[in-house]
């Protein structure tokens, strides 16, 4: 689909991200491996790798750095009877 919609190098760019990020996650290494390769971008020109992930420096434990990749995710709703 990305082909289709010619928006390859956006949608490489954010698999390379969530690689380096979630390396452990099978999907972004079938998802870069069934994508055809892109030209390299200028730098810039994408969000940096980092908007994808919340970051923080300080835990409950102390200092280290806490990484975890942004999904969205769907709301329960309740189901209201009359």
């Amino acid at each position: 689909m990305a082909v289709m919609e010619r928006c390859v190098a956006p949608v490489r760019h954010v698999a390379e991200a969530g690689q380096r990020f979630e390396p452990e996650n099978k999907f972004w290494k079938e998802l870069l491996h069934a994508l055809p390769g892109t030209p390299v971008l200028r730098s810039g020109v994408l969000p940096h790798p980092t908007r994808f992930v919340a970051m923080t420096g300080f835990t409950r434990r102390g200092p280290g750095l806490v990484v975890e990749w942004q999904r969205p995710f769907t709301r329960q709703t309740e189901t209201v009877h009359d």
